[in-house]
């Protein structure tokens, strides 16, 4: 296996999880990326500002890091002011571009965080934390209908959402689900885990809101694999026809 090489963290703006599987012993630059060589069989948890921690987990490797500016993701709680102002997604309909994109920041900062405490889908949430401001920003929830097709992407969502103090129970026993759940939430019109569906179920909404003379948006979120099946095609190609008012991002 060819040689692993990582530039210097400190020319990253943010690392969030990289993670490598090496089936033979490996070597690379490591001591100005992280201080210690990389070892096999080996798991380093950057999130502790002491250094990394190594411990044994069979043939997998993972290295994870998450900074901001350059600065390292603590054990601490994280500062974020603007979004300790936000309990409601119509808060965010005021907020500047520049409030926005600090808010998005610390959305980020707060699901690491929580997630390094509680497990969970990191990554498929953190790369819609951006679109999930931009949607509480311009659509008003829950009477504008936010169907995500893959439910571990609405950490974000849940946040905007009133749900944030609960957030540390996610995915715990009586605790937040790592899904989008009807029962837990006015802001979650469908339940979904990963399956393809957020197309048609949005349809039958946008045309039951016709139906009722409604004038809501109705916004399938389908991503992160979700257009492999051939029920979002099929979805597709029924909303084409009847040419009903809805958005799909």
């Amino acid at each position: 296996m060819a040689a692993a090489t990582f530039p210097p963290l400190a020319a990253l703006e943010r690392v969030d999880i990289c993670t490598q599987t090496f089936n033979s012993s490996i070597s690379m630059p490591t001591s100005q990326v992280f201080g210690t060589p990389l070892r096999k069989n080996a798991k380093f948890n950057l999130l502790q500002k002491t250094g990394p921690t190594v411990r044994s987990q069979g043939a997998r490797t993972n290295v994870a890091a998450s900074l901001v500016r350059g600065e390292e993701y603590h054990s601490e709680k994280p500062p974020t002011p603007l979004l300790d102002t936000v309990s409601h997604p119509i808060h965010l309909h005021n907020f500047t571009e520049k409030e926005l994109k600090q808010l998005a920041e610390e959305i980020r900062s707060d699901i690491i965080f929580t997630v390094s405490k509680t497990g969970g889908h990191l990554g498929s949430s953190l790369g819609v934390v951006e679109l999930t401001v931009a949607l509480h920003h311009v659509f008003n929830s829950p009477d504008d209908k936010i169907l995500w097709d893959v439910g571990h992407q609405a950490y974000p969502h849940k946040i905007l959402t009133g749900r944030r103090s609960k957030m540390h129970t996610l995915r715990q026993s009586n605790g937040l689900s790592g899904f989008t759940k009807r029962s837990e939430s006015e802001h979650d019109p469908f339940g979904a885990g990963h399956s393809s569906t957020s197309i048609s179920a949005g349809l039958g909404m946008a045309v039951g809101r016709d139906l009722k003379g409604a004038k809501n948006n109705v916004i399938a979120v389908i991503g992160d694999g979700a257009m492999t099946a051939g029920q979002a095609y099929e979805a597709m190609n029924n909303a084409g026809y009847l040419d009903t008012n809805m958005i799909v991002i």
